[in-house]
């Protein structure tokens, strides 16, 4: 009975690195329209062929829509569009996003194991959700989005990394600068705004100068 059993072999590597819920300006397909987009990114350092895996909006229905033969080079990136329009193109996903926030995920082929998976919260037109830097377990509102490139940037200040700067991200600066709170490394680095390797109130002011303006 043993020599009938399927070992099915798994993709590692892929990640869904980045998604727009909302493109009214960012970037155009091949037909010149905006449409919600999903960035695919393949860590490996061999190009792999997507065919036959799954992407989805919905964790319940995870073999929505199938990759057709495309291949993702080495470290680099793919576009899905996300236009429920799949009509249109090899490329075009049959669900669209929602602007609210949802869940999105890239599956195996047998549409059960998940390879890569994440909800994002409700974002503004334009404004996209990711992975900073590329493939990594931080996820955050993108301060600018990069279709097709890397996501491997730091805003300066942005603690909180919600992508903006804020008076809240000074708060927090200044609470650990003192002790009071602790912060994980890409806080860390966000928060040394002088760049000097350490966190101080000196960055917390720096900061705060930035959002009043002085």
């Amino acid at each position: 009975q043993l020599q009938n059993y399927i070992i099915q072999d798994y993709q590692t590597g892929i990640y869904i690195n980045e998604v727009m819920a909302m493109n009214t300006s960012t970037i155009t397909d091949e037909f010149g329209e905006y449409a919600d987009w999903i960035e695919i990114y393949n860590s490996n350092d061999v190009a792999v062929n997507l065919e036959g895996l799954f992407l989805s909006d919905n964790s319940q229905t995870s073999d929505k829509w199938q990759f057709p033969d495309v291949t993702i080079p080495a470290n680099d990136y793919l576009i899905i569009w996300a236009d429920n329009d799949a009509l249109s193109g090899i490329l075009h996903a049959n669900f669209g996003l929602k602007q609210e926030g949802e869940f999105i995920g890239i599956y195996n082929k047998d549409a059960i194991v998940p390879i890569d998976c994440f909800e994002y919260p409700a974002l503004l037109p334009d404004v996209s959700y990711g992975r900073n830097p590329d493939g990594s377990a931080n996820l955050q509102i993108m301060s600018v989005a990069t279709p097709s490139a890397s996501n491997d940037f730091v805003l300066l200040g942005d603690v909180d990394r919600n992508g903006m700067l804020q008076a809240y991200d000074a708060s927090l600066t200044l609470r650990y600068s003192i002790g009071l709170i602790e912060l994980d490394e890409f806080q860390i680095t966000n928060a040394d705004v002088d760049e000097n390797g350490y966190v101080q109130s000196m960055d917390a002011s720096l900061i705060l100068q930035y959002v009043l303006g002085i």
